[in-house]
């Protein structure tokens, strides 16, 4: 098993309620859903996150850079670590030495409020998470946002509305014992938990497609699963006890 998947960096929270949250309204009807989705082809290669607590971040960057190269024509992957500090010490007021996971909402308020550094000027190094990311200061907060983003209600037509739109879906989900085994590491098949399973912590992913019995995700875990992905069950994001949070980056600003 890859070091990102000991439970001690499960560390992603469900989002507080927030009535202000801008919801996902779905263009797509009922009548066009497409059976299938399948956005993982334009994907670079998985992330491996390591022995952090940044799988948020690193689900945010990769859904930042897709949203960059779909809406203003640009490739680059923003920082990783940029991204966590940002969201950790900015957001949510956490102390920068503190491996503590973030919230998804804070992980989206980050985006929209920071111009994150390419990944290429601040590496993903993780003896430096604690260190102020270059390029980037506390009081360079963005007068307009840099990217909007939308919460996603958490049923099976708005997951899969938000995907036939092109969009990757941000998901926090409850990680079960039955998720670490050798045979899903090894196929990335992940069962339903059976009851009286220990949930071992939150764990944030990319939504990236669907069928009509699974979902397909992207992990940051390196190769772990098929090649960095994983199915679930579709009951599993429709459980409000197994999917806690799911956001959308929908607008790109060019800076």
């Amino acid at each position: 098993m890859p070091a990102a998947a000991d439970p001690a960096f499960l560390l992603v929270k469900p989002s507080p309620e927030d009535t202000r949250d801008f919801k996902f309204k779905a263009k797509t009807t009922y009548s066009n859903l497409p059976t299938s989705v399948d956005l993982t082809l334009l994907l670079p290669p998985a992330l491996d996150q390591g022995e952090l607590g940044s799988c948020a971040a690193n689900a945010g960057s990769v859904a930042l850079r897709y949203l960059y190269k779909k809406q203003i024509a640009q490739d680059w992957l923003p920082s990783r670590l940029a991204l966590y500090y940002v969201t950790r010490v900015y957001m949510t007021g956490d102390t920068p030495d503190e491996d503590t996971g973030c919230y998804l909402r804070d992980l989206c308020k980050a985006m929209s409020r920071y111009q994150l550094p390419p990944e290429i000027y601040w590496r993903y190094d993780i003896s430096k998470f604690a260190l102020p990311p270059p390029f980037l200061q506390a009081d360079e907060v963005a007068s307009a946002p840099l990217v909007e983003y939308r919460a996603v209600n958490r049923d099976e037509f708005s997951l899969k509305s938000a995907l036939a739109e092109r969009n990757m879906v941000i998901v926090g989900i409850a990680v079960y014992e039955s998720f670490m085994t050798p045979l899903v590491a090894s196929t990335g098949v992940v069962p339903m938990p059976k009851p009286g399973e220990l949930c071992l912590g939150g764990h944030a992913c990319l939504l990236t497609g669907f069928t009509t019995s699974t979902w397909t995700l992207r992990n940051s875990w390196g190769m772990w699963g098929k090649k960095g992905n994983f199915t679930l069950p579709v009951a599993y994001l429709t459980n409000p006890h197994l999917c806690f949070d799911a956001w959308v980056l929908s607008k790109a600003i060019e800076t």
